[in-house]
């Protein structure tokens, strides 16, 4: 008995001691060394786990943790450091440090569930720097990790390198400049203040006092795709003053105010932990057209015939304002408005030419009103090619409203045509239908309810109608529309 005890309890001591065995690089005195890609892509990784690990710190929020310990000696002023979780939950993330363990100094902690990545700038090559991976406590994580290296910091990589950008004399982007934040360094946060970049400068010279700006991105070189940014700056390197900022996505900028001769300055950033390629064109945009408010709305004259040989030129080029639309979002606007000759009308769009911006997308609609806080809408139209308006008060003023896409801008030919009452819009004008022996419809008989009315009081839904009339040649007839 005195020897199963004896097993037994030294079965459990093993046990226990495989269970809670700590992880050799527990503290920062024991801190692994791990290899360092020589590019901004990894093949190298290593791997470990904060399972049974002690807290030797907290994580980046001052909460409780389990933490495992490395070191690597930096080959760049730059290196971006990304951790993979898997078999844990709860907080995980890491904590890049510089000096030796007796007194460490914390240079990044950044901290997420799964994944979480950084960079780390302003290394000294050939010094020691100490990596902290940390998870909560609730759990530990099982990870995998790696170290990248980023090329030498680009010579725009300060306001007073900014790269001298010349400014497209129109809408079109003959100049046009490629760039990457792609090794920057941190010069100012996000549009936000929350969370530091890696940026890099651009000058322009104002030939104008409007100018349209798209940055555009090419490729996500590392990180998240809605990361990049840009900001315009007046003043000069030492006293700079804000004029926008903008961030996440394609988001083109009419920049106004500007001073001809003036220089500005433009700031391209990416949030930390991405670094993404672009491009960048400055536009000379013309003034906005005279109709961009209901106010101004310019008159079109009908046509006397549906044919509208007679064109309206129209453009959305130098719009600054944005305007609801009646189909979705919002777009640049402008406006025009025509006085009723008949009961039907017919607006024809042609010839549209997309100029600039981020999409195509245009829409057209017609309004009444006699002043724009008590407008209906009465027709919304995506794309618009020909609009039929039925139903109309002859001598009431009708309100056309066409919107290019936010950002974006078109020209085109607008015009208004006149449709003639058909004969047979009222019962009494019901034109005769043959009809046929069988069910071939051999002799079918065009028509269009283009310039009809409706009858009121019947029960039918619609607008405009038209009428046929037949002699029954048996008790059931089949009756077909086509085309």
């Amino acid at each position: 008995h005195f020897l199963l005890q004896l097993l037994f309890a030294a079965t459990l001591l093993l046990s226990a001691t495989f269970a809670f065995a700590q992880p050799s690089n527990d503290d920062c005195s024991n801190a692994t060394p791990v290899p360092i890609n020589a590019g901004v892509y990894c093949n190298e990784y290593f791997t470990g786990s904060t399972y049974d690990a002690t807290g030797t710190a907290t994580d980046c929020s001052s909460g409780a943790v389990q933490d495992v310990w490395y070191q690597f000696v930096a080959t760049s002023h730059m290196h971006g450091i990304q951790f993979y979780g898997y078999n844990g939950f709860g907080i995980f993330g890491f904590e890049v440090l510089e000096g030796d363990c007796s007194g460490l100094i914390s240079r990044l902690c950044t901290d997420s569930l799964y994944v979480t990545n950084g960079i780390i700038q302003d290394l000294s090559v050939g010094a020691t720097y100490y990596i902290r991976v940390f998870s909560s406590t609730e759990s530990g994580y099982d990870f995998y990790g790696c170290i990248s290296t980023f090329p030498p910091p680009p010579s725009n990589n300060e306001c007073i390198g900014a790269t001298v950008l010349s400014v497209n004399e129109s809408t079109f982007c003959n100049f046009a400049y490629a760039g990457s934040t792609l090794g920057a360094t941190h010069s100012e946060e996000d549009c936000f203040g929350t969370q530091n970049t890696h940026d890099v400068w651009y000058s322009f010279e104002a030939t104008g006092t409007t100018h349209r700006l798209e940055v555009t991105q090419t490729n996500t070189i590392l990180g998240g795709y809605n990361n990049l940014g840009y900001a315009v700056y007046s003043g000069n390197c030492g006293a700079l003053s804000d004029k926008i900022c903008q961030q996440f996505g394609y988001t083109p900028t009419i920049l106004t105010g500007l001073v001809p001769g003036n220089t500005y300055y433009l700031r391209v950033f990416s949030t930390v932990g991405s670094a993404h390629a672009f491009n960048i064109c400055l536009q000379t945009v013309p003034p906005p057209p005279a109709n961009i408010t209901f106010a101004s709305a310019q008159v079109i004259t009908p046509a006397a015939n549906a044919a509208c040989e007679s064109q309206t030129s129209g453009t959305t080029a130098g719009v600054e304002t944005f305007s609801p639309s009646c189909y979705f979002g919002s777009g640049m606007g402008v406006w025009y408005s025509f006085t009723a000759t008949a009961n039907s009308h017919i607006i024809r769009v042609s010839n549209v030419q997309y100029l600039y911006g981020a999409g195509s997308e245009y829409w057209l609609e017609v309004l009444t009103g006699a002043d724009s806080a008590s407008q209906t809408s009465i027709s919304c139209n995506y794309y618009p090619g020909n609009i039929h308006l039925n139903e109309l008060v002859i001598g009431q003023t009708y309100y056309i409203r066409w919107l290019s896409g936010i950002f974006n801008a078109h020209t085109f030919d607008i015009c208004i045509g006149t449709v003639p009452t058909p004969p047979n819009n009222d019962c009494v004008g019901a034109i005769p239908l043959t009809v046929d022996p069988d069910l071939s419809c051999d002799s079918p008989i065009g028509g269009t309810t283009a310039g009809s009315t409706a009858i009121p009081g019947i029960p039918c839904p619609g607008g405009g109608d038209v009428w046929y009339q037949f002699i029954a040649t048996q008790a059931a007839q089949q009756i077909a529309l086509s085309n």
